[in-house]
């Protein structure tokens, strides 16, 4: 009778879950179509009214959004980087950042543990899969993760996901990601809006 009452509590469970998974897909695909509309990714000017709507919230907002887009490559995010710092200060405005992306690494790297190399062919290439196979068991695989994270130019999102596949661990990924992730930022937050403030000011 126990084991009956447990299958059906785990049935529910796993109705439940699926109706918050779809609900979370639906309003994703909401907000995606409406920021397309809105041309909110293409504009940011339009991003930074569209965030400022949300008030004492806004923080929240943003991380909550890097957070998925680290999960979900596709979605952009460099606007929204650039111009966290006019939004809530240089010190905050990286430390948002910072929050939301290291957020959103723990995610992915979860993810794709979870669902390993097969999840990774949903996105990438399969030549730069057989490229990752080779290294992937690499003594020195550790080391080439964090000089990738932090040279300019690879996607971090992907080899997010990449070191996932591999046998390290969340210990050790976050142990890398941690400092890694800050110089990336640093040019974003202070380098790109230091440039613009600069361009605003020659134009004024």
């Amino acid at each position: 009778m126990e084991k009956s009452n447990d299958q059906i509590r785990g049935k529910i469970l796993r109705i439940i879950s699926l109706l918050l998974n779809l609900s979370g897909i639906c309003l994703l695909a909401y907000f995606l179509y409406y920021a397309n509309r809105e041309g909110i990714f293409r504009s940011e000017e339009k991003m930074a009214e569209f965030i400022q709507e949300f008030g004492s919230w806004a923080p929240f907002v943003v991380i909550f959004y890097l957070a998925l887009q680290v999960v979900i490559p596709m979605l952009p995010s460099e606007a929204l980087l650039i111009i966290n710092p006019f939004l809530f200060g240089n010190l905050r405005g990286f430390l948002i950042s910072y929050v939301g992306i290291l957020i959103g690494s723990a995610l992915a790297f979860l993810v794709s543990k979870r669902y390993g190399i097969r999840f990774l062919d949903l996105f990438l290439d399969k030549r730069i899969n057989r490229f990752f196979d080779k290294i992937r068991n690499s003594k020195h695989f550790n080391r080439n993760i964090m000089l990738a994270f932090l040279i300019p130019g690879p996607p971090d999102d992907y080899l997010t996901y990449f070191a996932g596949t591999s046998p390290m661990s969340l210990k050790t990924f976050m142990l890398i990601i941690i400092p890694c992730k800050i110089p990336n930022l640093i040019l974003y937050n202070f380098g790109f809006s230091s440039l613009i403030s600069f361009i605003m000011s020659r134009i004024h």
